[in-house]
């Protein structure tokens, strides 16, 4: 194996369990706020729907970087 190849695939090791981290822990934290949304949506439906549609970004982002991921791993 040539040096070149080892630093892709340690690159691509690296890459592949950041992806990994940085899903769960994204989803983890949007997971949260969707809570926060709907324990306030009685008293401040504005603030509430905010971020619910943050929320939703937030997943939009996510999805994009499982796809990431997803190719990443058939390289």
């Amino acid at each position: 194996m040539s040096s070149t190849s080892k630093v892709s695939n340690d690159k691509k090791e690296e890459l592949n369990h950041l992806l990994d981290y940085m899903l769960h822990h994204n989803r983890h934290h949007n997971e949260e706020l969707a809570e926060l949304a709907d324990s306030i949506k009685d008293t401040y439906p504005d603030i509430s729907k905010l971020i619910q549609d943050a929320c939703s970004q937030f997943e939009s982002g996510c999805r994009l970087l499982e796809q990431a991921r997803n190719e990443l791993e058939e390289k």
